[in-house]
């Protein structure tokens, strides 16, 4: 069902309050590069729990990223495509078998429902069997050390480390989704830079120089933009641009997942 909501909408030339959009209206302006980032007002102060608290996200123990003050209470797609060449097989056996299994509850979400009901969406399907996993929970956690609590990255689900053996060729243009349950205490955003990296070499190599130095010099000079979404409210956004979320001073909650044409919207994380 399509439901038209007042949106703002967000570009390197500017921001617009009070677009009427419809959710695939929302996405198709994404996708073809009209805009960067679509915001609405999804969700009351008395929602908020109960679709973070829904039963069909998973269960297991929270585990921290690799690289962010984060956690993810779910494998996903990062740490599969970062792989090194001896873990590569067992750790693609074991993202497949949990994202099957979890995908059977996670389709019950509110979270997940939304994209169901109004996209049409489903889940990236890898040959007969495989599922991409649909959606996670996060948590960031207070970061008082560094400039950043997700450092500067891109997302794209064919950007793994080694292209020979990476299951998913196609170049999408890859949307995130991703629904604030609770803000951090100091209005941490998403700080965008309107530059996007070719392939995983020159992706790695501006995160090595970031890491090593503090700055990517390929975007000092470049438009850049914040989004600064509140509790209730969901962001959509290209994730192919240079992105990083601003240090988190106290917890951020937030529900997640990404969207790619694949003759339909098909989530994936």
């Amino acid at each position: 069902m399509r439901q038209t909501r007042e949106a703002t909408v967000y570009s390197f030339n500017g921001v617009e309050d009070g677009v009427p959009l419809d959710m695939p209206q929302a996405f198709e302006s994404i996708a073809c590069s009209e805009r960067v980032a679509v915001q609405f007002d999804l969700l009351n102060a008395q929602e908020l729990e109960h679709w973070w608290g829904d039963d069909g996200f998973p269960r297991t123990p929270e585990r921290g990223h690799n690289h962010a003050p984060l956690t993810i209470a779910s494998p996903t797609l990062g740490p599969l495509q970062r792989a090194s060449e001896e873990d590569y097989s067992a750790k693609l056996a074991s993202y497949f078998a949990y994202a099957k299994l979890a995908n059977r509850d996670l389709r019950r979400t509110r979270f997940v429902r939304l994209f169901i009901d109004e996209l049409g969406a489903e889940a990236y399907q890898i040959g007969e069997w495989g599922e991409l996993l649909m959606a996670t929970r996060r948590l960031f956690l207070e970061n008082r050390d560094t400039e950043y609590s997700f450092e500067p990255h891109v997302d794209a689900i064919n950007f793994g480390v080694n292209p020979g053996t990476w299951l998913i060729k196609k170049d999408y243009e890859q949307i995130s989704a991703l629904l604030t349950i609770s803000g951090a205490s100091n209005h941490a955003g998403i700080v965008f830079w309107d530059k996007r990296p070719k392939h995983r070499v020159e992706l790695n190599s501006w995160i090595k120089e970031y890491r090593e130095t503090g700055r990517i010099r390929a975007i000092e000079h470049v438009a850049t933009f914040t989004a600064t979404p509140s509790a209730g409210q969901l962001l959509l956004f290209s994730s192919r641009y240079l992105h990083a979320v601003e240090a988190c001073l106290s917890q951020r909650r937030t529900l997640g997942t990404f969207l790619v044409w694949e003759e339909g919207w098909r989530l994936c994380h």
